[in-house]
């Protein structure tokens, strides 16, 4: 320290100086410091976030915007800093999660999404798009390692849940969310469960709500308290596999029946997609909304080989359903979107999303 001091002295500069800089320097160390913390969270550079401390609900601005932009997100800030969510989700402050389209297309805020997640960015990315100009699979992509009827498979009750309860949970949310777009007036509301075993992970419904519910094995169906009237034992695969071939099934429901349709962990095995998802359509309103939702969780030898080949991709699994709804019927659903769900980005089960409403 004596030589540095004379070094100083030397230079003409006073030991407060030296003072100065040293602390300038911890002050540095402690800013990087601050920014290797940080930098994982910074999806782009520069990144504005005003986030209010209660609800968590914010305005976010990133990437190589022009200075005006960031000027303009200051002078909202400014103009109206305790300004409460607006009903449409384009406010100043944005309560957390992201909007899917509910009934009829209604913006609706589901706060289970997270907006970072591959789904939820894709589908942002895919907005307004139609889908290919092509059906993009061939019969061998539905092929399964177990090709047997599926009853075989299913004949014995199985009363286990294949994803996680934090999981089951954020579906549940969703669901809630979703269901609670649905106004009009007094008319009771009218779910359909497809692939439906013994929990369909509704929350509380509306009295007078009508449930549905379409399975495979008769006695998980009876054990699942969420029916309001006889369920149904049917294959959607028809008893057969190979899409494009073969008689497709006929749900024994009305024409334009239901104001939500359900799957849950299901669309894995579906051997014939464009048939299963026209059925659905059919049997909604006009504006009804339908549900898939699924994992990377699934009977391996029941799934198709389509499924089998994206496991772990999130963006892909989620573009083999989109094209399920882009194709069945083609020009039938709108508002295709996914949706990440997951409760815990690396922790846990995943738990993603697809929703379309029928045009």
């Amino acid at each position: 320290m004596g030589v540095i001091l004379k070094s100083f002295a030397s230079l003409g500069l006073p030991a407060e100086e030296l003072a100065l800089r040293r602390a300038l320097d911890d002050a540095e160390v402690e800013v990087m410091r601050a920014h290797r913390s940080l930098d994982g969270l910074v999806t782009g550079v520069p990144t504005f976030v005003v986030r209010d401390g209660a609800s968590g609900a914010g305005l976010e601005l990133e990437g190589p915007l022009e200075v005006t932009a960031f000027v303009a997100a200051l002078r909202r800030v400014h103009a109206a800093p305790s300004q409460p969510p607006r009903g449409d989700g384009f406010g100043l402050l944005q309560p957390p999660g992201a909007f899917l389209p509910g009934f009829a297309g209604k913006p609706t805020l589901v706060a289970e999404i997270d907006r970072l997640g591959g789904a939820s960015i894709s589908s942002v990315n895919l907005e307004g798009w139609q889908g290919p100009a092509a059906w993009p699979y061939a019969a061998s992509d539905f092929a399964r390692d177990d090709e047997r009827d599926d009853a075989l498979k299913y004949a014995a009750p199985n009363l286990v849940t294949h994803v996680d309860e934090p999981a089951l949970a954020a579906l549940t949310a969703t669901y809630a969310a979703l269901f609670r777009s649905y106004e009009s007036g007094a008319a009771p509301l009218h779910l359909l469960d497809v692939g439906a075993s013994w929990r369909s992970h509704y929350p509380q419904l509306p009295n007078g709500t009508r449930v549905s519910l379409m399975g495979l094995n008769a006695a998980e169906l009876a054990a699942n308290p969420t029916a309001t009237e006889p369920s149904v034992v049917l294959d959607l695969n028809g008893g057969g596999g190979g899409d494009g071939g073969g008689a497709a099934v006929r749900l024994p429901y009305a024409t334009a029946s239901f104001d939500f349709v359900t799957c849950a962990a299901s669309v894995a095995y579906l051997t014939r997609p464009r048939e299963a998802f026209a059925e659905l359509h059919r049997v909604l309103k006009p504006g009804g909304v339908a549900v898939m939702s699924f994992s990377n969780r699934c009977f391996a030898e029941k799934a198709t080989k389509l499924w089998l080949d994206h496991m772990d991709e999130e963006v892909a699994l989620c573009s083999i359903v989109r094209n399920y709804f882009y194709f069945g019927p083609r020009g039938g659903w709108a508002h295709v979107s996914s949706a990440d769900i997951s409760p815990h980005p690396s922790q846990g089960d995943p738990m993603w999303i697809v929703t379309a409403v029928k045009a």
